[in-house]
């Protein structure tokens, strides 16, 4: 499906109703925007947090990570593409449950966003995802760093209300159950690669 025909079904479904289930929820999460609403801080923090949510769109800051580290870590160099491939694979299926899902942003969101689908959280998918694979193939001592920078991500969503708390819980969920999948499958190639090899069985006496 190409980027044309991708956007002309986003907008057929931001056309139709959202489902009635989503109603009592919305209804119990917007005080809690609206809480953020009043304390919201503007100046420096508006600004960061403005550069922070436009880098995490598509996940693109995630993709341009793992570029850069996959030519600067060589030995590694396959698995940061495998980690960037997976992230837009988490993109992808982040967008197809929001479609399928059809819950509407905030009402109080105080940014523009690319469509008015809000379920589950696109940003927080591909950031949980991301720090989950790159704080496996990091050292030890950078891997609070990654997790730190992943989590502005979802924040930078909720500090101008662009999603309801639901939408970034599920994002997470999501985002850390394909990373998670991703390290299995490299712990089980590296267990296999670290296994001893069986010692050479005599010959049998004749």
């Amino acid at each position: 499906m190409n980027q044309l025909s991708l956007t002309a079904l986003r907008r057929r479904v931001e056309e139709l109703a959202p489902h009635d289930f989503w109603q009592p929820l919305d209804r119990a999460e917007l005080p809690l925007l609206k809480a953020v609403e009043r304390v919201r801080l503007g100046g420096p923090v508006e600004r960061a947090a403005t550069v922070i949510t436009k880098a995490g769109e598509h996940g693109a800051i995630w993709y341009a990570t793992a570029g850069v580290a996959s030519l600067v870590d060589r030995k590694r160099s396959l698995r940061w593409r495998q980690a960037g491939t997976v992230v837009l694979a988490a993109y992808g299926v982040s967008t197809a449950v929001k479609l399928a899902a059809r819950r509407r942003r905030p009402p109080v969101a105080a940014i523009g966003t690319e469509t008015g689908l809000s379920f589950p959280s696109s940003h927080t998918v591909t950031s949980v995802a991301a720090a989950r694979m790159f704080s496996y193939l990091l050292p030890a001592p950078a891997r609070s760093a990654v997790w730190a920078i992943a989590a502005a991500f979802p924040a930078s969503r909720l500090h101008f209300c662009v999603h309801y708390p639901s939408d970034i819980a599920a994002g997470a969920v999501l985002g850390d159950a394909l990373g998670r999948a991703t390290v299995r499958r490299w712990r089980r190639a590296d267990s296999l690669v670290s296994r001893p090899a069986s010692p050479a069985q005599p010959d049998a006496p004749r």
